[in-house]
């Protein structure tokens, strides 16, 4: 079984995977609004492009999960299994959901979440991305690497591109002149810790499943979004 694993699956085949991801990431970000459809779409057909360009960002980590499946110790069944710890994903989830309360209450002066970001759209497109990113950097990447180098370099190594995949966006607000230095430094510092603390949630409640992870993020990302509006 050694074997099979150092035949399929090392730490180049790994970074390649990433690499492959990453471009991906990349052209289905603005690009893919840009230059494939008209400026003129209906409301609801962007939304539906807004939806479905999510699963096309998981699609290749899906593809390359599956093909190195006989050397990752966890298999798709268990990544979205519903068995995992209960009290710590409470817990997390009831910060996930005081800290942006926390944050309308000191900037309104009240509990407020624009009506805008709460619909039911939104609540979908919060719930793809959330399963997009997290089968991506946590299911894949973190996975992968974990299966050749330690867990330690596994988790600052797919926490960084986890980071990393951000930097598109704003990128791409070049052309918009809506570039902002501090907010790029800023959510970049951010979504690397994200990364690790997910990948530390993982690992100290020994889950093999991504669902509070999605979870997490979907929440988290949706009512941050709606409370800074």
């Amino acid at each position: 079984m050694q074997n099979l694993k150092s035949k399929q699956l090392n730490f180049k085949n790994v970074m390649f995977s990433m690499a492959v991801i990453m471009l991906v990431w990349a052209v289905v970000w603005y690009p893919f609004y840009y230059f494939v459809f008209p400026k003129d779409l209906s409301t609801t057909m962007s939304d539906l492009i807004g939806i479905s360009r999510e699963y096309l960002r998981m699609l290749p980590a899906v593809l390359f999960f599956i093909y190195y499946k006989d050397s990752i110790k966890t298999n798709l069944k268990e990544i979205f299994s519903l068995k995992f710890n209960y009290k710590w994903f409470f817990i997390v989830l009831l910060f996930c959901i005081a800290y942006p309360c926390a944050v309308s209450y000191f900037t309104n002066g009240k509990i407020y979440f624009n009506p805008q970001e709460t619909t039911l759209y939104n609540v979908v497109l919060w719930l793809s991305l959330g399963l997009c990113q997290e089968f991506v950097f946590r299911g894949w990447s973190y996975n992968a690497f974990k299966e050749v180098t330690s867990k330690k370099n596994a988790v600052i190594i797919s926490s960084a591109f986890f980071s990393v995949s951000h930097w598109f966006a704003h990128f791409f607000m070049f052309f918009d002149n809506k570039f902002n230095l501090a907010n790029f430094i800023s959510v970049t510092i951010f979504t690397f810790v994200f990364g690790v603390a997910m990948c530390i949630f993982m690992i100290k409640t020994k889950n093999k499943s991504i669902v509070p992870l999605i979870i997490f993020h979907a929440v988290w990302d949706w009512l941050v979004t709606a409370a800074a509006h």
